[in-house]
C-alpha cells in the first residue's frame, strides 16, 4: 500500500515572548501576606525546596519547604491559629491535617497569588502547601443554587456563581467566557405521543375507544409505493391515532384502500395514482370524472394534499371519515349498500388483533360511567444546579465536564471555554524537539485505540518556556536542507496545534520543566432533559333516565306518559307518547346522540348487537298512531322513500311482544351481528325492499 509523501512545512517565526508570564520563578523575595496584619513575613531565606504544578485539570499548587529549626515560623503569630482538623473543606482530600481557623495566608510567586491551605511539620522543616487563591475563594462558597436552561445558558449560570464571590463587597474574579450568550445544542430525546382511552361501563354497552393522539401514527403517515401493503394491525394503529374506532377504521380501509388497490388476508394494498386511473370505484379514486371538481369530497381531498396523498393510509382514512360524516349529516347511512354487504363482512373476519376492545364505544350513555385515561409524555425543565454541600469550584468543574469544556484559572482570570475556543487562540510558542531549550517531545501512544497521538510530554528549560496552561503551542518538525541549499521543515506525526494542560517543575531551584500537551477532547451537546410519562384519569357518571327517573340501563331508562320524541328525518317534528304505550317502552340512546323510544323486549338484542360489533344508530323504533299516519302522508307525497304501512297496521306501533320493530343504520352489519345472537326470539330482516327494518317476523 503506497504511503502519502509528507508535505514540507515552511519555516515559522515564534511569537513574541512574555518572560514575565513564564514559569522561570525565583525566591529572591517570597513573602507571606496575612489577613489583618500590617507586616508581611519574608521567608525567602528559609526556603530549602519548592515545586510547582500549574494545570487546567484542577487547582494549581505550590509546595514550599522551609527551614524552621528555631521554630520561629511555627510559633509565630502568622500560624498561631492553625489547628489539627479535617482537610476535606480546603483540599478535597478526605484526611486530617493542620488547617487554619479563621485566617488567610497568601503568597505571590511572580504574577500568581496563592493561598495557604495546608501545613506539614517534619522535624525542623515545615512544608507549606498553597493553591491558586482564586480557587480557594471558589471553594469557600457552597450551594444550593439552581437555574433553568432556556432562561440562562450554562455559561451564564457559571458567571452568576463568580458574581457571588465578593471580598469586602467587591467582585474579585475576572472571567473569560467566550460563549457566554450562545445557546448550545441539546442531545436528541423523544417525547411519547399523547394517547387518550375512554372506557364506558354500564349504560347501553360496555367498551372503550381511543381518542386522537398528538403526532398520529407517524410511521405510517407517508405515501405508500405501488404494491406495498398495510397490515390490519397497522390500520388499527392509524385508526386509533385519528380517533376512529378500530372496526370502523378497518371497514373504511377496505372501502377507501382495498376497493382501489386490492386486499387479501395479508393486508390491504393502497392504490397509487398511476394504478387508479380515471374513474372506477373506491373512495380514493377521486378523479374529476368520478367526483367532479367542485364537490365537497374533491375539495376536502385537495385540503389533504390531493390525489397523490390518497396513497397515504392516514390521509385516506381521514378522507373516508369526512365522506362518512358528510353523508350521515345529510340523513344517509354511510357510503353505500356494498359498504355494509361486503366490506363490513371482511372486517368481521379480519385477524383478531384488529378488533376493538368490546366494540366501538358509545360514550356518555345514561346509566353509564365514562372513564377517561390520558397518557402523555412530560418534559421536565433541565436545571443547572449547585448541590447544598457542593463548592462553587467543584460545581464549575462538573458543569464543564458535562459538555466537554474546560474550567481553569490562568493569569489571574477564571476561564470557562470550549476546546474550540481554546484552540482558536494565537499560539504562545512554536517548538521543535532539540531546539530553543526543548530537550524532547514524547508522545503518549495507545496502540489499541487506533487513534492519532492525543497527548505528549515536553521536557524543556523553564527559562525558555512562556506558555501557561490553557494556552496553545505549535509543534513543528526539525529544520533540514535540500540538495539545492533550500531550508525546509520536515513533517512529523506531532505537527500542529496543541493545548498546554499542565506545567510542572519538581524543583524551582532547577530549570528542568515537564509540560503536558493535549489534542482537543470531544465537545458534547447539552444533556437531554428528563422525560416522564404521566397518566391522568377522570370519571363521570351519566344519569340513568332521560326524564331523570332511574330505570333500565338500556340507553335511557323508562318512558313516562307525556314524553315526546322527534321524527328521524325531520327533527323539528315531535310526537307525544300516550299512557297506554309508555310502560312498555324504553329510551334508546344511539352513538349519534339521538333518543329513540323502542319496545322494551327488543332492548336485550340491541344491547348484545352493540357489544358485539354493531356501531350503527336506531333510526326508528316506536311510532305512535299519529306519527305513522304522518309518515304515510310524506311517503305518498314523495318526501320520503317507502314502504310505509298504514297507521294502525305497522309493527312500529306495537309495543308488546311479539310486536315491535326497529329501523337501523348499517343494516348489513346489524344483520351479520344479530345472526349470531344466542338468545331466543331473534330479530329477522325484512329484506332488500326495506333493508333497514327488523322485527320478530321480519315484516
Amino acid at each position: 500500500m503506497a504511503t502519502k509523501k509528507p508535505r514540507d512545512l515552511p519555516l515559522a517565526e515564534p511569537p513574541e515572548e512574555h518572560p514575565e508570564l513564564g514559569v522561570d520563578y525565583t525566591f529572591n523575595h517570597f513573602e507571606l501576606d496575612v489577613d489583618e496584619d500590617d507586616a508581611d513575613v519574608n521567608i525567602a531565606g528559609q526556603v530549602t525546596a519548592a515545586d510547582l504544578e500549574l494545570t487546567i485539570e484542577g487547582a494549581s499548587v505550590l509546595r514550599v519547604t522551609v527551614d524552621d529549626t528555631d521554630r520561629r515560623l511555627f510559633n509565630s503569630t502568622t500560624l498561631n491559629q492553625w489547628a489539627w482538623g479535617d482537610l476535606s473543606d480546603t483540599t478535597g482530600v478526605d484526611e486530617d491535617g493542620w488547617v487554619i481557623r479563621g485566617r488567610n495566608v497568601d503568597a505571590r510567586l511572580n504574577q500568581i497569588w496563592f493561598r495557604l491551605v495546608r501545613v506539614q511539620k517534619n522535624g525542623d522543616s515545615l512544608t507549606l502547601e498553597f493553591e491558586d487563591r482564586m480557587v480557594s475563594w471558589l471553594r469557600n462558597r457552597r450551594g444550593p443554587l439552581k437555574a433553568t436552561r432556556g432562561k440562562v445558558t450554562r455559561a451564564q449560570f457559571v458567571r452568576s456563581l463568580l458574581d457571588r464571590v465578593k471580598i469586602n463587597g467587591r467582585l474579585v474574579i475576572p472571567w473569560v467566557i467566550p460563549e457566554l450568550y450562545v445557546e448550545q445544542p441539546v442531545q436528541r430525546y423523544k417525547v411519547p405521543e399523547t394517547q387518550t382511552r375512554t372506557t364506558v361501563e354500564g349504560g347501553d354497552r360496555t367498551g372503550s375507544e381511543f381518542k386522537r393522539v398528538e403526532g398520529g401514527a407517524s410511521k405510517y403517515n407517508r405515501v405508500y409505493r405501488q404494491g406495498e401493503k398495510i397490515t390490519f394491525t397497522e390500520v388499527r394503529i392509524i385508526g386509533e391515532s385519528l380517533g376512529i374506532p378500530p372496526w370502523r377504521a378497518l371497514a373504511w380501509a377496505y372501502v377507501a384502500l382495498g376497493e382501489s388497490g386490492g386486499h387479501d388476508r395479508n393486508g390491504i394494498q393502497p392504490a397509487v395514482r398511476n394504478y387508479i386511473g380515471d374513474g372506477g370505484t373506491g373512495v380514493v379514486q377521486m378523479t374529476p370524472s368520478a367526483w367532479g371538481y367542485r364537490g365537497p369530497y374533491y375539495e376536502n381531498m385537495q385540503k389533504l394534499g390531493g390525489l397523490d396523498q390518497m396513497a397515504n393510509p392516514a390521509k385516506c382514512l381521514m378522507q373516508a371519515e369526512f365522506m362518512w360524516k358528510y353523508q350521515v349529516a345529510r340523513g344517509g347511512n354511510g357510503f353505500s349498500d356494498w359498504n355494509g354487504t361486503h366490506y363490513y363482512s371482511q372486517a368481521v373476519n379480519a385477524p383478531r388483533d384488529t378488533k376493538p376492545v368490546g366494540g366501538a364505544a358509545s360514550l356518555g350513555t345514561p346509566g353509564s360511567t365514562v372513564t377517561t385515561e390520558t397518557t402523555k409524555g412530560r418534559v421536565k425543565p433541565y436545571e443547572f444546579i449547585v448541590a447544598r454541600d457542593e463548592t462553587y469550584w467543584d460545581a464549575t468543574g462538573r458543569l464543564a465536564q458535562e459538555v466537554g469544556w474546560r474550567r481553569f484559572v490562568r493569569r489571574g482570570s477564571f476561564w470557562f471555554a470550549s476546546e474550540e475556543d481554546l484552540f482558536d487562540q494565537k499560539p504562545e510558542l512554536v517548538i521543535t524537539e532539540g531546539e530553543d531549550g526543548v530537550d524532547s517531545i514524547d508522545p503518549n501512544v495507545d496502540l489499541y485505540s487506533r487513534k492519532s497521538y492525543g497527548e505528549c510530554t515536553v521536557h524543556c528549560r523553564a527559562d525558555r518556556w512562556t506558555a501557561l496552561p490553557g494556552s496553545v503551542v505549535v509543534i513543528r518538525g526539525p529544520e533540514a536542507t535540500r540538495e539545492n541549499g533550500e531550508k525546509y521543515r520536515k513533517r512529523t506525526p506531532l505537527d500542529g496545534r496543541w493545548l498546554v494542560t499542565q506545567v510542572r517543575r519538581q524543583s524551582l531551584f532547577d530549570a528542568a520543566t515537564e509540560i503536558q500537551l493535549a489534542k482537543p477532547i470531544r465537545e458534547l451537546a447539552e444533556p437531554a432533559p428528563e422525560v416522564e410519562t404521566v397518566t391522568e384519569r377522570s370519571s363521570k357518571s351519566i344519569p340513568g333516565a332521560k326524564t331523570g327517573q332511574d330505570g333500565p340501563t338500556s340507553g335511557g331508562g323508562n318512558v313516562k306518559p307525556g314524553d315526546t320524541y322527534s321524527d328521524s328525518q325531520v327533527s323539528s317534528k315531535s310526537f307525544v307518547i300516550g299512557s297506554r304505550d309508555a310502560p312498555h317502552l324504553t329510551w334508546w340512546h344511539s352513538p349519534s346522540g339521538r333518543w329513540t323510544p323502542v319496545a322494551s323486549w327488543l332492548v336485550p338484542q340491541l344491547k348484545w348487537a352493540r357489544s358485539n360489533g354493531w356501531d350503527g344508530n336506531v333510526t326508528d323504533g316506536y311510532r305512535s298512531y299519529e306519527h305513522q299516519a304522518w309518515v304515510v302522508q310524506r311517503v305518498n307525497a314523495g318526501l320520503e322513500s317507502g314502504p310505509a304501512a298504514p297507521a294502525g297496521t305497522s309493527k312500529h306501533g306495537v309495543v308488546r311482544f311479539p310486536g315491535g320493530a326497529v329501523d337501523v343504520a348499517n343494516p348489513y352489519q346489524f344483520l351479520d351481528v344479530i345472526a349470531r345472537y344466542p338468545g331466543a326470539n331473534r330479530l329477522k330482516w325484512y329484506g332488500s325492499g326495506d333493508k333497514w327494518h327488523f322485527s320478530l317476523s321480519g315484516n
